[in-house]
């Protein structure tokens, strides 16, 4: 029995088969209150209480104190940045649809190395604790590139299909010329 309670958390269905070695029940009991349906956690990262803010840019951030260690769930879906304070928890979420970028480098602000989720106005970060290795965050890395991949080229086709749906119900193309393009497109997938 924790301090608060059980430490038998009900957190598997939650949990996505194949998933990195760091995704603990407990770490998954932390975001299963604000996960959606069918989304699954298939890593999870914990930094030092300094290790995660929101950067505004390279020398100027905000929420970086934080009463307890910051937990970072990366879904199926979406990422999950966790900062926890003293009276209330900071939290973000970046849907793959926002994310430009995700880098493992060394961070300007805290001088040390992080895990960077870069969108168009802000960047997430969270330096992870020493029992992280390289290799959990290569993989980590490589599934957020597969996530926005997918997202990007999922878009991208039915962006282009929807072109030619509106040009066939332009009268611009004849139905021949609507097949073929049609055809060229879903060829590409």
């Amino acid at each position: 029995m924790g301090l608060f309670g059980s430490d038998n958390y009900n957190v598997d269905e939650f949990v996505a088969e194949g998933q990195s070695s760091h995704v603990s029940n407990k770490r998954v009991a932390m975001v299963k209150d604000i996960l959606q349906n069918g989304e699954k956690v298939y890593h999870t990262i914990r930094g030092p209480h300094a290790g995660v803010g929101v950067r505004k840019s390279q020398s100027e951030s905000s929420s970086i104190g934080t009463a307890g260690f910051a937990t970072c769930a990366v879904t199926n879906q979406r990422i999950i940045i966790i900062v926890p304070h003293i009276t209330i928890d900071d939290r973000y979420t970046i849907s793959y649809g926002n994310l430009n970028s995700a880098e493992f480098s060394v961070d300007g602000v805290l001088a040390q190395q992080a895990l960077t989720f870069n969108t168009g106005g802000k960047s997430y970060f969270i330096s992870p604790m020493g029992d992280t290795s390289k290799s959990d965050i290569d993989e980590l890395l490589s599934f957020v590139d597969k996530q926005l991949s997918s997202r990007s080229s999922d878009n991208s086709v039915e962006k282009r299909l929807e072109k030619v749906n509106k040009l066939k119900e332009d009268g611009l193309i004849s139905d021949e010329e609507y097949d073929e393009k049609r055809r060229n497109i879903l060829d590409d997938v």
